[in-house]
């Protein structure tokens, strides 16, 4: 499976096109057109999912945007983090340098 590359104006389209900005939403509709959003929460979420799973152990976020071929962001960030609030990834903090910690992630078993 190709792997896709996001640049971050894509990002930010799809960003706004979840949270229902999609500009050309009512010109779809006038066309006849019935407009549906696509699932793209979903499908980020399953990717992060596979490329950690892929990884077979500890990952870093960095890495994790590595795999799916996409800048690490605090959109991708994000959706790490809600794969950890529902319990699909573990995270684990290590220390990095005095005072900062590192965020490693694996799939929860």
């Amino acid at each position: 499976m190709a792997q896709k590359h996001f640049t971050m104006a894509e990002l930010e389209a799809i960003v706004q096109r979840e949270q229902g900005g999609f500009a050309d939403k009512g010109r779809t509709q006038a066309r006849g057109v019935p407009y549906q959003p696509p699932p793209l929460k979903r499908d980020i979420q399953r990717t992060i999912y596979n490329a950690v799973w892929n990884a077979g152990g500890e990952v870093s976020r960095r890495q994790i945007a590595e795999a799916i071929g996409i800048k690490k962001t605090t959109w991708l960030e994000a959706h790490i983090e809600r794969l950890v609030q529902d319990c699909h990834l573990v995270r684990i903090e290590k220390p990095y340098r005095p005072g900062m910690m590192m965020y490693f992630y694996q799939v929860q078993q």
